[in-house]
């Protein structure tokens, strides 16, 4: 490659430009926008209700506590921050981790090149950048801006082992923190802090600050997850993680397992190409030094299984459950390119990785119309109730309507819905309003239809014997 073309930082920055492209638009997109609800959902109420970190919130809770039992919400309170300097507008989020996650790449290459060279270190950012990084580096969602946060703290650690000040490590061990905090699988990157310790000498000081260093950064996410968000549930019972039992989440893993594969072959890297030198490089490393390839195998993935089987259906049916690993994929494919002796060879094959990778994932930077109708339910909203209203949607686990109908209440299953003692629920609880989305099926309730377009219907929350029969408009 001619000089100025091996600064990586111009092709993060083109990347960077690249996912500019309908940046501002809402989480309206086909893949994962009810996720990425969720995570404007928790921000909006940090700027409505209460900026509380420590009681993260949802509208879905109906008339109970609405706190939820989730991740850390530092993503949603930067985007909260953001609301109260800016005003409201959905893109901050995608803003946000598309800003992190490309600075997250930048110190991926740093620890690579340190290592392994400059032309690996190139070779790896450019596959991670073309991989399933560049779609959910641009999501409103806590996946690859935790992992880039881990990936970051790793940096500084690796300066440390490098002959840098140990002060370093404050820096290191905040960020490691904080991504565990934000989605606990990012921790598995962690996991190569304590390899670093074992590099620079377990004997000297240097190596001693950098286990203890690992050890203290852990500690916040442990706490987190393993008190902090049980006695989130057990105080207030609303869930956002269902996890599997480790026997039935094995099970369920192999009954769905060329979904699991899947994940492995396409969706992280989203190239074949990068699939073939993924798989050549393994072979490279482990002629090389089979126990440093072991040992980091083994201190990445053997967590890695681990959060693989507690999610059960969840890790094969959702794409981006395995970003934790595609940076160490994204390495071992650099390895496996730079191992080609022929220059123009390693050219042609990465530009044609880049290609695969974009044109896999053009999609996600196109307007979608298909779930715009969403937009408009909060005006909807507006006709039939106030904005401090209960109401009741058909979306069950979906967040998306009852976000954007921005209002507070019960989001339920169409069975549920057309249950008698549902209704009377509603009523008794003070719900203005039923709004059905008719995508989630055509709900025809026993109670008195107010309006009805394309896309929905409303409804008052009464049994049909509790009122005349005849339809009408909301009463004052």
């Amino acid at each position: 490659m001619l000089m100025p073309l091996r600064n990586v930082r111009l092709w993060v920055g083109l990347f960077f430009a690249i996912r500019l492209v309908g940046i501002m638009q809402p989480p309206v997109e086909m893949a994962h926008s009810w996720r990425q609800t969720f995570t404007c959902m928790v921000a909006r109420n940090l700027v409505e209700v209460d900026f509380d970190l420590l009681h993260p919130r949802t509208d879905m809770a109906g008339d109970r506590p609405d706190v939820v039992a989730s991740e850390f919400p530092f993503l949603n309170a930067l985007i909260a921050m953001a609301i109260k300097t800016f005003g409201f507008a959905h893109w901050y989020g995608r803003l946000i981790v598309l800003l992190i996650s490309s600075i997250g790449v930048l110190a991926f290459h740093a620890i690579v090149q340190r290592r392994y060279g400059e032309r690996v270190a190139l070779l790896s950012a450019l596959v991670l950048l073309a991989s399933s990084w560049f779609m959910y580096g641009r999501k409103i969602m806590p996946d690859a801006f935790s992992i880039s946060l881990v990936i970051m703290g790793l940096y500084f650690a690796d300066r440390v082992v490098a002959g840098g000040n140990r002060w370093l490590l404050l820096p290191g061990m905040l960020l490691v923190a904080l991504g565990g905090l934000c989605k606990m699988p990012a921790i598995v990157l962690g996991a190569l802090w304590p390899l670093f310790a074992w590099e620079a000498g377990l004997r000297s000081r240097a190596g001693r600050s950098l286990l203890m260093a690992s050890v203290l950064a852990v500690l916040p996410v442990a706490w987190w997850y393993f008190l902090w968000q049980p006695h989130l549930l057990e105080t207030f019972g609303n869930q956002l993680y269902f996890p599997f039992a480790f026997r039935d989440g094995i099970r369920t893993l192999l009954d769905l397992w060329p979904l699991v594969l899947e994940k492995f072959y396409f969706s992280a890297l989203r190239s074949f190409v990068a699939l073939v030198f993924c798989l050549w490089g393994i072979r490279i490393l482990a002629g090389r030094s089979p126990r440093e390839l072991s040992i980091v195998l083994a201190a990445v993935m053997l967590p890695f299984l681990y959060f693989m089987v507690r999610t059960g259906d969840v890790f094969p049916r959702h794409d981006y459950y395995v970003l934790p690993v595609v940076p160490l994929m994204a390495l071992v494919a650099g390895v496996g390119l730079a191992g080609l002796s022929r220059a123009w060879l390693r050219t042609a094959l990465v530009v044609l990785i880049c290609a695969e990778g974009l044109l896999n994932q053009v999609h996600d930077l196109r307007w979608n119309t298909t779930n715009a109708y969403l937009l408009q339910a909060g005006a909807l909203a507006d006709r039939f109730s106030g904005p401090h209203d209960l109401v009741a949607c058909n979306g069950d686990l979906d967040p998306r309507l009852i976000y954007y109908l921005h209002r507070k209440g019960w989001s339920l299953t169409n069975e549920e819905l057309q249950r008698k003692e549902t209704l009377e629920m509603l009523r008794s609880r003070g719900c203005r309003a039923i709004i059905v989305n008719l995508r989630h099926g055509a709900v025809d309730l026993p109670a008195r239809l107010l309006y009805q377009d394309e896309h929905y219907r409303v409804y008052l929350p009464q049994a049909q014997e509790q009122i005349d029969g005849a339809n009408g408009v909301l009463p004052e």
